[in-house]
């Protein structure tokens, strides 16, 4: 076949490996990103989670202040997990959603039931601390992967340093006041 504008089937293939190559890694680097990603989601989820405890345990003890307080962080939460939820959908993922029953949402946690509020602050506070650590590795992870996720997560990772220090002042807030 003589056709000037056939670059012959050697050629073809020579060019088409390195592309195959990039795009076999792309979407490796998708899947770590998405994997990440539920990971950090994960997190969030448990922070709406210590946060609405919080709330009910201040809500219970008559802090309406520490209980607004509480409320905020289960609503900045919300929406970190929003946000995480979202980039998973746009990288062509499924948040994963743990598995739950029917009557674990009926009962509130044990673990609050005669706790005192201090007590259940700190708690939130080293879960907290814990989750800023786990979003910053995240975020590491995502550096030479995706450029979009580790910055979502360094600005959740900000949102997060700021609750914990709002956190960390009402509790010592309170201390001082039931001493």
């Amino acid at each position: 076949m003589n056709d000037p504008f056939w670059p012959g089937t050697k050629v073809l293939r020579r060019e088409s490996r390195p592309r195959t190559a990039k795009l076999v890694d792309k979407e490796s680097n998708r899947i770590k990103v998405l994997r990440l990603l539920n990971g950090a989601l994960s997190i969030a989820r448990a922070s709406v989670l210590q946060a609405e405890q919080q709330y009910c345990v201040a809500y219970r003890n008559h802090s309406p202040a520490i209980a607004a307080a509480a409320l905020e962080r289960a609503n900045e939460a919300w929406v970190h997990a929003d946000r995480i939820a979202k980039r998973i959908v746009e990288l062509g993922g499924h948040a994963e959603v743990p598995p739950t029953s029917p009557a674990a949402n009926d009962v509130p946690p044990a673990d609050t039931h005669g706790r005192s509020l201090a007590a259940v602050m700190s708690a939130d506070l080293l879960a907290q601390r814990a989750s800023i650590k786990t979003y910053r590795k995240i975020a590491s992870y995502c550096q030479g992967l995706d450029s979009v996720s580790q910055k979502m997560l360094d600005q959740i990772v900000e949102a997060e340093e700021t609750s914990t220090c709002d956190l960390a002042s009402l509790l010592s807030e309170s201390s001082l006041a039931s001493d």
